[in-house]
C-alpha cells in the first residue's frame, strides 16, 4: 500500500502576500498513478500534479488541502494545511454606561501586543496617552471620570502580533467619540477683549457644541443685551487647550459687533450658549485699548529761562497716560522733548532770554502715541530784571480762549507795576481758571490813544482797549479806579454778564504829583 508524504511539511506557514508550495509525494511503485490536488470543501481539481503553487498568498488561502494519489491499487488522500499568517485587524466598541472602550483584534497569529490608547482631535492633534488593561486578547480603555465635552475625539487603538503591514509592525484602528452634551467654550475664547472709543468693537466667542447651538443671549449688568449685530460661523478650526496641551478642534465662532458711544460700553458681556442637552456661559470683560486722545493746550506762560505750560487730557484709551511736550527754537529743525507723567502741566526749563520757541505736545499710553498738537509761538523774557511787569507778560502769554467758558474767574490787576507820569497803559482782562497776567502796552500820553491818565483830581480810569461793538463776554468793558481823601478806597468792575468779581489793588503806591502848568490845565480840558 503506498504511503503519501508532504514536502517540506504536511502543515506549512506562510505570511500574507508570500509565495508557497506544497509537494505531495506517493511512494508507490505505479508509474501510471496520477496524482491531484483539492481545496478541502471544493471537489474541483486545483492542481494535476503532484505540486500546489500557491502565488501572493492571503489570509483567504489558509486552510486544508487534499492530495488525492490513483493507482492500480487503489486511490489513496491525505490532507496537507496551509497557514497564513497576517497582521490583525481591529474592531472598537464604546460602552458608555461603563466609561469602557474594547480594542478586540483579529489576526493569525492571535498573540497580540498593545500600545497605549491615544486621544487625539478631529485634525489629528495629539491630546494625551491614556493606559490600557488587557482582558484576554482584548485591550480595553477605562475612563477615569465621568465623559465631559473634553473627552470628545479620536482614540487609537494599537496592536501587533509581530507581522508586518503595509503600515508596519502595529496596525491601528480610530474610533470617533462624539458626545452630546451641552456647549463648552475653548480656550481661544479671549476672556478679555479690547474695542476704541466711538468706534465698533467686535467680540467673538468660540465654542464646540454637539449637537449644534440653537440659540444665544446676551448678558449686561444682569440685563439682557441686544443692541449689537451678530454674525455665525460653524465648522471653524478652533485652538483648544484640552488636558494641558493646545490643539485644534472644530467649532463655531459667534462675533458680536458693538458700537462704543460712551464709556459704559466698556463693560462684562456675559454670553450664554444652548444646545438640546444644555446651556453654558461665558463673561467677557471688553475693554478700551487705543491711543490716548490728543490733549489740548490751555494756556502757555513764559519767563526768561522757562515756559510754564497748562492743557487739558484727553481720553486716556484705558490705560494710564504720560505726556510729551516738543519744543525749539523757531529756526531750529529738531524737536526737544519733555516728558511728564503730571496730568495737565509741566515747566518747561534751561531756555534762552528774549528767544522764541515752538510748543507743540502728545499723549502716550502702553498701545500708541496720541495726534499732536497745532504748534503754538511763545517768546521768553529777555533778560533785564523784570518781575511781573507788563511787558514781559504780553510777550510771554498765550491762552486758548475756547477754554474761558470752562473756568470763568476774573485775573487780578498786578499790584506792584507803577505808572510813572508822562505814562499810560492799555489792559484786557480775560477769564481765565488762573491769575491772568495782565495784557499791557505803554505808550506815550502824546499818542492820543487810550490809557491810563492822572489829572490834578488824583482820579485814574483804566479803559479795555476794545473796540465797541467787537467786545466778547467774556472781557470786562473798563476799570475805574478812584482815589480820594477818604479812608475807604471803593472801585467798582463793570462786565457785559453784570458780574461785579474784584481785583486786588496796592494802596501803599502813589504817583508823583502832576506840575501845575498851563500845559497841564490845557490838556485836562
Amino acid at each position: 500500500i503506498p504511503t503519501i508524504s508532504f514536502s517540506p511539511n504536511q502543515t506549512i506557514t506562510v505570511k500574507e502576500g508570500e509565495e508557497a508550495q506544497l509537494t505531495c509525494i506517493n511512494d508507490g511503485n505505479d508509474p501510471d498513478a496520477t496524482t491531484v490536488w483539492r481545496r478541502q470543501g471544493i471537489k474541483t481539481n486545483i492542481a494535476i500534479n503532484g505540486e500546489l503553487n500557491l502565488k501572493n498568498v492571503n489570509r483567504a488561502d489558509a486552510g486544508l488541502y487534499t492530495c488525492k494519489v490513483d493507482t492500480k491499487a487503489g486511490v489513496y488522500e491525505d490532507n496537507a494545511n496551509v497557514v497564513v499568517q497576517y497582521a490583525p485587524t481591529i474592531e472598537i466598541v464604546y460602552f458608555p454606561t461603563e466609561r469602557k472602550m474594547v480594542c478586540i483584534p483579529s489576526g493569525v497569529p492571535d498573540r497580540y501586543i498593545f500600545k497605549d490608547w491615544e486621544h487625539t482631535t478631529e485634525y489629528n492633534d495629539h491630546v494625551r496617552y491614556l493606559g490600557t488593561t488587557e482582558e484576554g486578547k482584548n485591550a480595553t480603555l477605562t475612563f477615569p471620570h465621568i465623559v465631559v465635552g473634553e473627552d470628545r475625539g479620536i482614540y487609537i487603538c494599537r496592536a501587533s502580533n509581530n507581522i508586518s503591514s503595509a503600515t508596519g509592525m502595529f496596525v491601528m484602528r480610530k474610533y470617533n467619540l462624539s458626545l452630546n452634551v451641552k456647549p463648552y467654550f475653548v480656550s481661544s475664547t479671549e476672556n478679555t477683549q479690547y474695542g476704541v472709543y466711538l468706534k465698533t468693537a467686535m467680540i467673538k466667542i468660540k465654542f464646540v457644541s454637539v449637537p449644534e447651538y440653537h440659540s444665544f443671549d446676551v448678558y449686561r449688568n444682569w440685563s439682557r443685551f441686544t443692541d449689537f449685530t451678530e454674525s455665525f460661523h460653524r465648522n471653524m478650526k478652533l485652538t483648544d487647550d484640552i488636558y494641558g496641551k493646545n490643539v485644534s478642534v472644530k467649532g463655531s465662532i459667534i462675533t458680536l459687533q458693538i458700537q462704543i458711544d460712551t464709556l459704559d460700553d466698556f463693560n462684562s458681556y456675559n454670553i450664554v450658549v444652548k444646545n438640546a442637552f444644555g446651556w453654558s456661559n461665558h463673561i467677557i470683560e471688553l475693554v478700551s485699548a487705543s491711543a490716548p486722545f490728543m490733549p489740548k493746550i490751555l494756556q502757555t506762560s513764559a519767563k526768561q529761562t522757562e515756559i510754564f505750560v497748562l492743557w487739558k487730557p484727553g481720553f486716556d484709551g484705558g490705560y494710564p497716560q504720560w505726556f510729551i511736550v516738543e519744543f525749539k527754537q523757531k529756526e531750529d529743525i529738531y524737536w526737544n522733548n519733555h516728558t511728564t507723567n503730571w496730568s495737565n502741566s509741566t515747566v518747561i526749563g534751561g531756555l534762552q532770554p528774549a528767544t522764541k520757541y515752538l510748543i507743540r505736545m502728545f499723549a502716550r499710553n502702553m498701545i500708541d502715541d496720541s495726534n499732536r498738537t497745532e504748534e503754538i509761538l511763545v517768546q521768553t523774557a529777555n533778560s533785564r530784571a523784570i518781575g511781573n511787569s507788563l511787558d514781559a507778560l504780553q510777550n510771554g502769554l498765550h491762552t486758548n480762549s475756547d477754554s474761558a467758558a470752562e473756568i470763568p474767574v476774573y485775573s487780578s490787576i498786578d499790584k506792584r507795576h507803577t505808572l510813572r507820569l508822562h505814562q499810560t497803559g492799555a489792559y484786557t482782562v480775560d477769564q481765565k481758571g488762573i491769575t491772568n497776567p495782565l495784557k499791557s502796552v505803554h505808550q506815550n500820553r502824546e499818542t492820543g490813544k487810550e490809557g491810563y491818565r492822572v489829572n490834578k483830581l488824583g482820579s485814574m480810569k483804566c479803559a479795555s482797549g476794545i473796540e465797541e461793538g467787537k467786545k466778547e463776554s467774556r472781557e470786562l468793558n473798563y476799570v475805574e479806579v478812584f482815589f480820594d481823601q477818604k479812608q475807604v478806597y471803593p472801585f467798582t468792575i463793570h462786565g457785559l454778564d453784570d458780574k461785579t468779581n474784584y481785583v486786588e489793588i496796592d494802596f501803599t503806591q502813589s504817583a508823583d504829583p502832576l506840575p501845575d502848568s498851563d500845559t497841564d490845565s490845557e490838556s485836562e480840558k
